[in-house]
């Protein structure tokens, strides 16, 4: 990679502290993923090693929250905090959110979060007190514009005390610019924690997507995911969940809808590391002509975990012959009292509902949008917050061309 254009927009940086070189190091060893990897061969990142990535440059910020949601409001418009933009005032009793400081150089093993905390311009911290129940969202917005042939690096950590609750909500979009937008979350919930994490990914029609989400819960805390995923031309989120302690839970939830050119692929990883630990994994894709989605779901339960519960299930509609939808479950299970199940189907909208909607008088074009809007919704039918899903319905809608109810 001596020759790559990361090394160039390193160097551009001028004056990198010691934390910065030794991630870039580490993803200098490590190497951009390539589609010969298992864990990556649905999505092709080769375009990115040819490209000339320079940081992106701050532009103007034009990002809206979700509707009908108040309360904090972080915008970062091309990887940097817009205090203009956002609306951080009077934050609630026990939270408290920093956005200055380098990120920790937390790469491991993973290349595009090493690449991550070499280029990101500022860590954004999010803290929650011991026994603060949040009771408004926080929403994080991450807008890229005017940012051709660049990236923005986004890092983020969430820290949620003892029996403290927190609902965010992330949204990521961006303009027709060819930008990557790469971000890193880390959260850690301790004894008792909820985290309600809901994600609307919006991106750009020419840009590349990365996203990495790593979560460690202690005993009896809760991580609850919502994640819609309808932008992008090339997307990939991991999601990595460690139960580190009795009582710990995680539901993913994921729906996928993609278009011609489209690649969108996600992989969660379940680690259940303890005894008496729980999870259960949904994931829905909508895939039009040449469009194409992929879900990898692993559980992994050690030796030592009895009596997990582990479930995954997978759907997928092709509205076309030329639509690809990939599923690949995986169990790696080696305690021997456990109850853990997958399954997995690929279809089309169903003939005698359709036949039933036409009959009625219903057109062809709309009938098929109701199914497929009631397929989505059905997998965040158990998101408490009326808002919440009805926003992430009315982003369906906008996906099939329907006026948002």
């Amino acid at each position: 990679m001596a020759d790559s254009p990361f090394d160039d927009a390193f160097a551009g940086l001028g004056g990198a502290s010691a934390q910065r070189r030794a991630a870039y190091d580490r993803f200098r060893s490590l190497g951009l993923p390539s589609r010969r990897q298992e864990d990556w061969k649905y999505t092709d990142l080769a375009g990115l090693d040819r490209a000339r990535l320079a940081p992106a440059a701050t532009g103007p910020a034009v990002s809206a929250p979700v509707a009908g949601l108040d309360g904090p409001l972080l915008v970062l418009t091309n990887g940097r905090v817009d205090a203009d933009a956002s609306r951080m005032g009077d934050l609630p009793a026990g939270l408290e959110i920093v956005t200055d400081g380098e990120p920790a150089s937390t790469g491991a093993d993973n290349a595009l979060a090493a690449l991550n905390a070499a280029f990101a311009p500022q860590a954004v911290h999010v803290r929650v007190a011991d026994g603060a129940a949040i009771d408004r969202p926080l929403q994080l917005l991450y807008r890229v514009t005017d940012a051709d042939a660049c990236a923005a690096h986004v890092r983020v950590r969430v820290a949620l005390g003892a029996r403290a609750a927190l609902t965010l909500v992330e949204r990521f979009e961006g303009d027709a610019s060819a930008y990557w937008q790469n971000q890193v979350l880390d959260v850690a919930g301790e004894t008792g924690s909820t985290l309600i994490h809901a994600l609307f990914q919006a991106e750009g029609p020419r840009s590349v997507h990365s996203g990495l989400t790593r979560v460690a819960l202690a005993g009896g805390a809760r991580y609850r995911r919502f994640d819609l995923q309808t932008g992008a031309e090339i997307a990939r989120n991991e999601v990595h969940v460690a139960a580190t302690e009795a009582g710990a839970h995680a539901d993913i939830r994921v729906a996928q809808m993609a278009r011609a050119g489209q690649s969108l692929d996600t992989r969660s990883y379940l680690d259940h590391r303890v005894a008496d630990t729980t999870s259960d994994q949904g994931a829905r894709a909508v895939v039009d002509a040449q469009g194409r989605t992929a879900f990898q779901g692993k559980v992994h339960v050690a030796r030592d975990a009895q009596r997990t519960d582990a479930q995954q299930q997978s759907k997928a509609i092709l509205l076309d012959e030329t639509a690809e939808a990939n599923t690949k479950p995986e169990l790696e299970i080696y305690a021997d009292d456990v109850v853990c199940a997958h399954g997995a189907t690929v279809g089309q909208l169903d003939a005698a509902a359709l036949f039933y909607l036409v009959q009625r008088g219903l057109p062809l074009a709309e009938a098929k949008a109701l199914l497929i809007e009631a397929f989505v919704a059905d997998l965040f039918g158990d998101l408490d917050d009326d808002t919440l899903r009805d926003a992430f319905v009315a982003a369906a809608q906008v996906w099939f061309g329907k006026e948002p109810s």
